[in-house]
Formats: structure tokens, sequence, C-alpha cells
């Protein structure tokens, strides 16, 4: 028996080469509603948020905040642009990041940090996840 639950795919991070032009393509060609935008200051990362339609996930536009700085510039270096990270919602974050912990998977983050809308966030390693990176999600 699992000590937390996973209710659900909270959001897709998308790193783009250029933010602007794909928020204004989500919005201009897709017709999807902005819903807000915020600095993530522990990520130095400028996130755009996108609706995806009722009982979907939501689509983050991220970039880096201060150019060449942060995990999202590292990301676009290395990789390109692409799908950043599937991000989880869980029910209880600290149980399920102490439960991972305990199975030797290896994490990025073994404590809760703060993320955008006020929730709680932490990263599962990509080594751990046959080369994605996942963020758990607490509300």
């Amino acid at each position: 028996m699992f000590p937390f639950k996973i209710l659900g795919v909270e959001h897709i991070g998308l790193a783009p080469k250029d933010a602007q032009i794909l928020c204004n393509f989500l919005t201009k060609m897709l017709g999807l509603k902005f819903t807000n935008e915020e600095l993530v200051k522990s990520q130095e990362t400028r996130t755009f948020f996108f609706d995806s339609g009722a009982d979907s996930p939501r689509l983050e536009v991220l970039e880096a905040s201060s150019p060449g700085l942060g995990p999202i510039a590292s990301f676009l270096a290395k990789k390109g642009a692409g799908i950043h990270h599937i991000a989880l919602r869980v029910d209880k974050l600290s149980a399920a990041l102490s439960f991972l912990d305990a199975q030797g998977v290896e994490l990025i983050d073994k404590q809760p940090r703060p993320g955008a809308h006020s929730s709680k966030v932490a990263f599962i390693h990509p080594r751990a996840c046959g080369g994605i990176l996942i963020e758990l999600v607490e509300l």
C-alpha cells in the first residue's frame, strides 16, 4: 500500500527556444486561454500557464528568468527545446518523497520546495525514470 496517492497530471512543462513565440501560438493559433504568469525564484524560471480544456492538465511554458541561469537554461543548452517535465499532483508530497527515498529512488529534492501557485513541489531525477523528469506537486 502506498502512503500517498497520485491525483492526476497537474501540468506539462514545455521549454521552448522562445517562450513568447510559443505563448503567442498557443493563444492566437490554438485558442488556449492564458491564465497567469509567475516567477518561480527557487527555479530561476518565469512560467506562463495555459488552460488546455476541462479536466485536462495545464500547459506550463518555461523560460529562464536570467539568461544562461537555472535549470531551464541548462536544459535548453543540453537538449534543445522540448518537453521539460511532467507534473503529477499528489495528496501527500512529504510522504511520497519519504517512500521513494526509502525505495532507493534518486531524488533531486528530498524535501518539498515552493512552487508556482503557492504549491509545494519536488523533482524525481530523470535517471530514476528512464530519462524523463517528473515533478510531484501538492496544492
